[in-house]
């Protein structure tokens, strides 16, 4: 979840865009969960604009998707798995490119495969993919292939 204080919206680009869209100079990340960095590309009047989106639960990530493969002025560009230290194994937040997501059988956890193939859990327990049984793919960045002719028009 992100935190931020009524003091830190910037009033007057929330107004200049309206729709209900508030625009904040910073926010807090609450704890330290995984969120996800959801790029993709809006073609609005002959351009291309990258937009960004920061969620947090395995749904909202699935939903955002699932928007923006139904618009065809829209397209994913990449799904970022922003990762906290004790997952990641370093000492700082990591932003790695996901590719799938799975669930655990008996258990509310994930495993995260990244690009590079390398397997990241979000149970601070174990440590070793192979010690859960991860029997359902909760999300596939193959699914959203679209974005490709998108992103090259």
């Amino acid at each position: 979840m992100l935190l931020t204080a009524k003091s830190d919206e910037l009033a007057e680009h929330s107004r200049l865009l309206g729709r209900d869209i508030q625009v904040w100079r910073n926010v807090q990340i609450e704890s330290e969960k995984p969120h996800f960095m959801v790029i993709y590309v809006v073609r609005e009047a002959g351009f291309k604009v990258r937009q960004t989106c920061l969620v947090w639960r395995h749904e909202d990530l699935i939903a955002l998707c699932d928007l923006i493969e139904a618009d065809p002025c829209t397209g994913l560009v990449r799904v970022n798995l922003l990762s906290p230290p004790w997952m990641n194994g370093s000492e700082m937040w990591r932003i790695d490119a996901v590719k799938e997501i799975w669930s655990a059988e008996h258990s509310e956890s994930s495993c995260y495969i990244l690009e590079n193939s390398t397997h990241l859990l979000d149970a601070p327990v174990i440590r070793e993919a192979a010690d859960w049984n991860f029997v359902k793919a909760v999300f596939q960045i193959e699914k959203y292939e679209r974005f490709l002719e998108l992103e090259s028009a």
